[in-house]
C-alpha cells in the first residue's frame, strides 16, 4: 500500500520504477538505484556493470509530483465532504442545463402522486424544476387524491395546461373547488368517471377569480362510466347552461352517458361558437337542429341517443348545406334511421370521411344500398349485416 510501481518501455526495453510515496523527487528512485546498489549489483553479476538510464529518473520524478498533487487535494477535502469520486459523479447532472434535465426527467409531464409527493425530498433541484416545466399532470385512477392535494398541486405547478382525473372516483366537488390557484393557461380539463356534480361547477363558476382561470378552457370531459343512475345523473343541464358564459372557449365538449343532459341544453351548446367535437353517447336529447348554428363543427357522436326521426333531420333541413365542416358523425345504435336520413346526410355533409351506423335499425339491404354512393365519395362507412337484439353500448374502460 505504501508504494506503486509504474512501467514503461524505450527502444523494445521494459523500465519498472518501484517508487514510495514519501520520497522526495530529488531523491529519486528506480531499478538501478544509488551508488550502493551499483555496489551490491556488481558483487552480484561479477565484473558485468549496470548504468542506470537518465529517461527511469526522469520517469520516477514525474510519478513523485503525481503522487504529491494527489495527496494535497485529498488533504483539500473536508472530513465532511464527499470523496473525489462521489463528487465527480453528483456533479454530472449539475452542470447540464434545467431545459435539458427536464427533458430528460420529466418531458412535460407527471403520472404519479408518490412520485410527486418525494420528489422535494430526493432533490430540490429537480422538484423546481419540475415546478417550472412540467405543464400536464396525468393523475387517471389515483386512489389516494385529497382536495389539500390538489390544491397543492395546483399552487405549485404555474404553468399547468392539462389536467386528467379521470377514473379518479374519490374526486368530487371539494377537490374540484380546491383548484383555486389555477392559471389561465389550463386548457383542458379531463373528469371522466369522477364524482363531480353541478353543485362543484356552480360553486367553481361562482367564484369570480375562478372563473376567469379557466376561461380559455377548450377541452372538457365529463363522461360517465358507471351503470349507476345517480352517477348518471350527476351532470345535468344547469352545468352545460354554465358553459357558454364561464369556457367561451370550448372546443371540446364530451358528456357521454350523461342521463341528465336533455334537448334543453341544446340552446345553450349551440352557443360555443368555437365547438369542433362534440358527444352525447347516451344523453337524453331528443332534437339536435340546434347544432347547425355552430360554424365549425367537425364531429359529432350522436350514438344511443333518444332521437327521433324529425330530431335528426332537424340537421338536414333545407336545400343548403347545414354542417359545412362535419368530418365524423357516430350514429349506432339509432333506432330511428331510415335510409332517407342516409340519403340526405350524403346530400348535405360534403366533407363527411366517417360514418358509423352499426346496431342501427336499417337493415343489411338497406345499408349495402346507402352506403354504396358514400363509399363511392371515399367515406369510410362502419356497418354491420345483423340486426342487433338488443341495445347494449360497451363502456371505455381506463387505460
Amino acid at each position: 500500500r505504501d508504494t506503486v510501481i509504474f512501467e514503461a518501455t524505450k527502444n523494445h526495453r521494459t523500465y519498472c520504477a518501484v517508487v514510495n510515496p514519501t520520497m522526495e523527487p530529488s531523491k529519486g528512485a528506480s531499478t538501478g538505484g544509488g551508488d550502493g546498489d551499483n555496489e551490491q549489483q556488481q558483487r552480484r553479476s561479477g565484473d558485468r556493470k549496470r548504468v542506470r538510464s537518465p529517461w527511469i529518473d526522469h520517469v520516477v520524478t514525474q510519478a513523485l509530483h503525481f503522487i504529491q498533487a494527489q495527496q494535497q487535494q485529498q488533504r483539500a477535502l473536508a472530513p465532511g465532504q464527499p470523496s473525489r469520486k462521489q463528487a465527480r459523479r453528483s456533479s454530472v447532472i449539475e452542470f447540464l442545463p434545467d431545459e435539458v434535465v427536464a427533458k430528460v426527467f420529466f418531458s412535460g409531464f407527471m403520472d404519479s402522486i408518490e412520485i410527486i409527493r418525494t420528489l422535494s425530498v430526493v432533490s430540490k433541484r429537480l422538484n423546481k424544476i419540475a415546478h417550472s416545466t412540467v405543464n400536464m399532470l396525468d393523475l387517471r385512477g389515483c386512489t389516494s387524491l385529497t382536495p389539500i392535494d390538489t390544491s397543492s398541486l395546483v399552487s405549485r405547478y404555474s404553468n399547468l395546461t392539462e389536467l386528467h382525473f379521470d377514473y379518479c372516483k374519490q374526486f368530487g366537488d371539494d377537490h374540484l373547488v380546491a383548484l383555486s390557484s389555477l392559471n389561465d393557461t389550463l386548457h383542458g380539463l379531463h373528469l371522466r368517471g369522477t364524482s363531480v356534480t353541478d353543485r362543484g361547477f356552480a360553486a367553481l363558476f361562482g367564484r369570480r377569480v375562478l372563473g376567469e382561470n379557466i376561461s380559455n378552457l377548450k377541452v372538457l370531459d365529463l363522461g360517465v362510466v358507471t351503470k349507476d343512475d345517480c352517477q348518471q345523473l350527476r351532470i345535468t343541464d344547469a352545468t352545460v347552461d354554465l358553459l357558454p358564459e364561464n369556457c367561451p372557449h370550448l372546443r371540446v365538449l364530451i358528456l357521454d352517458w350523461c342521463k341528465g343532459v336533455t334537448t334543453a341544453s341544446m340552446t345553450s351548446i349551440a352557443k360555443l361558437v368555437h365547438l369542433s367535437s362534440l358527444s352525447l353517447m347516451l344523453t337524453s336529447v331528443g332534437d339536435v337542429g340546434e347544432l347547425t348554428k355552430i360554424p365549425r363543427l367537425a364531429s359529432l357522436d350522436l350514438s344511443a341517443a333518444p332521437l327521433t326521426e324529425e330530431g335528426l333531420l332537424g340537421l338536414l333541413k333545407g336545400d343548403a348545406c347545414r354542417l359545412p365542416y362535419l368530418r365524423e358523425l357516430k350514429l349506432r345504435f339509432q333506432r330511428c334511421l331510415t335510409e332517407a336520413v342516409v340519403d340526405k346526410v350524403a346530400a348535405h355533409v360534403p366533407r363527411l370521411k366517417f360514418l358509423d351506423i352499426r346496431n342501427s335499425s336499417l337493415s343489411a339491404s338497406d345499408k349495402i344500398e346507402s352506403v354504396r354512393s358514400l363509399k363511392f365519395r371515399g367515406v369510410t362507412v362502419q356497418i354491420d349485416l345483423v340486426t342487433p337484439s338488443a341495445p347494449t353500448m360497451v363502456r371505455r374502460r381506463p387505460g
